[in-house]
């Protein structure tokens, strides 16, 4: 089937059939319609699936130079920025990164065994444990600080210090407001899953049919 171009209007459904446009507007909020189109937000869903794309890659191609897997660069690199001089907690680590702490367990296995990380006893809980990049992670992620440094003024130094600041602070909402939707859809999710399920028959019931 040919796909539609840029320029040529969407296919509308017969209105006699209480169908409206289609497609269908993908979002409702009027701020985010132009002219009752939702044209603008499609393009910026997938300038934004884009950007995740690139990310992803570029952070696996600095992972790959390092010899570690992208999950456990971003857990060196997350454990790096939140350390400060005590060191960090796994659980802060996971929330951080969104993932759960068996995910960053496994991941911090590895870093370990390349003796880039490190586990001291939480002073403020015997029992716990908090996680520091060693003198040989920090000379691991030095090697490779200029290749990081590159990467990042090429995607991001076209910006104004205001274009910054303002994406900066649109992207924070973004990331809590997109972990409200996952809850929603998750939800829904469970919902549908419980209504699809056959109804158990009572004993009662049973028994009636063996009648």
């Amino acid at each position: 089937m040919r796909r539609p171009k840029n320029n040529e209007k969407e296919v509308k459904v017969d209105s006699k059939k209480g169908q409206g446009q289609f497609p269908p507007l993908t979002v409702t909020s009027h701020s985010l319609l132009v002219a009752g189109s939702d044209r603008a937000f499609r393009d910026l869903l997938g300038s934004l699936l884009d950007i995740g794309s690139q990310v992803h890659e570029l952070r696996s191609f600095i992972a790959e130079q390092l010899g570690v897997s992208e999950p456990q660069y971003r857990v060196m690199l997350a454990i790096a920025q939140m350390q400060k001089e005590e060191g960090v907690s796994v659980g802060t680590v996971a929330e951080r990164m969104w993932v759960t702490t068996n995910f960053v367990t496994m991941e911090v296995r590895k870093l370990q065994s390349l003796g880039w990380v490190e586990k001291r006893q939480n002073p403020d809980d015997g029992r716990g444990v908090l996680l520091c990049i060693s003198q040989r992670g920090r000379e691991a992620f030095t090697s490779v600080i200029e290749t990081i440094q590159s990467i990042n003024n090429v995607m991001f130094d076209h910006m104004t210090a205001e274009e910054f600041e303002i994406l900066a602070r649109v992207s924070k909402r973004l990331v809590v407001h997109g972990r409200q939707a996952l809850a929603l859809a998750r939800a829904r999710d469970v919902s549908r899953t419980l209504e699809a399920k056959p109804k158990a028959s009572s004993p009662a019931s049973t028994n009636r049919g063996r009648r």
